[in-house]
């Protein structure tokens, strides 16, 4: 039924028949790995990678439509769901799959991504559920919205692998947090052959988020195992008032306007 519905909106979306839709499903991921290493973009260039994500925006619409149907997948979206409180963010939302679905659950939801083909699926797929969900693709937007408003939730899932400065992305983020809120993220292992495009990252996350006053939290299905890389963080903030985007950060924002979330989720 979840197929039958991803290839129904990916027709009305596109246009392309069943059998292409299928083939980039199939295929999406490998073509994507062959364009990064044609292009060759400079890891450290927020504007060169953001870029190449919206040059290859649509083959990602494609990847994340296949990737969002594997059954594991979606186990773990429903799992993360749950944490989905009051205003929320997801940070880097792809195809909108998080997002749309809490805004049908009644949250206040905010859309983040780079311009592209995926935000214009998503608005669709928004439009077309009669849902109300908030679009952004410029850190400056983010930032004045969280100045409004703040968010209980921001949810940032196959993203943070995708972004150059990773300390720098989790300061921003957390910097929007309303008090007492929840940062739900997750930072992967970093390139592979099938995924050159994730970058290598060597952060002592809960350091990083130790220093900015934020509490880690773990439910009981997600143990700390020995031997393992911990992928998935949950980290609340504190339920004392603070301002939600500090000084500090209003130059960071400032040095990457329009850079956006190079994607995906």
């Amino acid at each position: 039924m979840n197929s039958e519905q991803a290839l129904g909106e990916l027709k009305e979306f596109t246009g392309y028949s069943e059998e292409r839709i299928w083939e980039l499903w199939t295929t999406s991921n490998q073509q994507l790995a062959k364009n990064w290493q044609l292009a060759a973009p400079d890891e450290k260039n927020r504007e060169q990678l953001a870029q190449w994500y919206r040059d290859n925006s649509e083959l990602y619409m494609f990847a994340i439509s296949a990737y969002n149907l594997e059954y594991k997948r979606i186990i773990s979206n429903l799992r993360m769901l749950r944490f989905g409180q009051g205003s929320c963010l997801d940070y880097g939302a792809g195809n909108g799959e998080l997002i749309l679905e809490l805004a049908r659950r009644g949250r206040r939801a905010v859309y983040y991504d780079v311009e592209g083909t995926t935000l214009k699926f998503a608005q669709q797929r928004a439009k077309l559920r009669n849902l109300s969900v908030e679009f952004l693709h410029t850190k400056d937007d983010l930032a004045r919205t969280a100045r409004q408003h703040g968010f209980d939730s921001i949810f940032s899932f196959d993203v943070l692998e995708h972004l150059p400065d990773l300390p720098g992305e989790l300061t921003f983020l957390s910097s929007l947090l309303n008090p007492g809120g929840l940062l739900i993220f997750d930072v992967p292992a970093g390139a592979t052959k099938s995924h050159p495009m994730h970058l290598n990252h060597h952060l002592d996350i809960h350091a990083h988020m130790s220093n900015h006053g934020l509490i880690e939290e773990r439910p009981s299905w997600m143990p700390r195992l020995p031997f393992t890389k911990q992928e998935k963080y949950l980290f609340r903030a504190p339920a004392t008032a603070k301002a939600r985007v500090q000084p500090k950060l209003e130059a960071f924002i400032r040095d990457n306007t329009n850079s956006g979330s190079e994607i995906r989720n």
